[in-house]
């Protein structure tokens, strides 16, 4: 079975899924149809239940965020590599560039998140991220690059 949440995308029986996460049992609303048969998903079968994917973040919403208020010298430090790498970026390689421990890396990628829902809203994706090889490898959309490009932080 294949349930598909967001950004990430999960393979297994219905009783891997509930050994991994009781989040991920509740999300799929699942009940089973008789003892050890296979659960039934309500409602549509590529969308377990209804959700609001993110959507990237349009030009003049990048914009906003990264004018509403002063970027601080490590968010300036993360945006400056992502916007100069040619492929995504591994969360350690970001960390080791803007000068951060994780804590600080976390913190200011928290902040930044903040800043993102409170400019624009919620299920907005201003960073395009994987998870690959225990960590996430960032990058920014194109609409970000041009946004960064006309706000000359570049």
């Amino acid at each position: 079975m294949r349930f598909d949440h967001y950004h990430y995308h999960w393979e297994g029986t219905p009783e891997e899924f509930a050994a991994a996460s009781p989040t991920l049992k509740e999300l799929m609303k699942t009940e089973p149809e008789a003892p050890g048969s296979e659960p039934e998903i309500k409602g549509e079968a590529a969308a377990p239940r209804a959700v609001t994917l993110p959507r990237d973040v349009t030009g003049e919403e990048g914009r906003q965020i990264l004018s509403r208020l002063e970027l601080s010298p490590d968010i300036k430090k993360v945006l400056g590599n992502l916007y100069h790498a040619t492929d995504p970026v591994s969360s350690e390689d970001l960390k080791k560039a803007a000068g951060l421990n994780a804590d600080q890396f976390r913190g200011v990628m928290g902040g930044f998140g903040r800043r993102v829902t409170h400019s624009v809203g919620k299920n907005v994706s201003f960073f395009e991220k994987e998870w690959r090889q225990d960590q996430y490898f960032w990058s920014l959309p194109d609409s970000v690059k041009r946004a960064m490009e006309e706000l000359k932080l570049i």
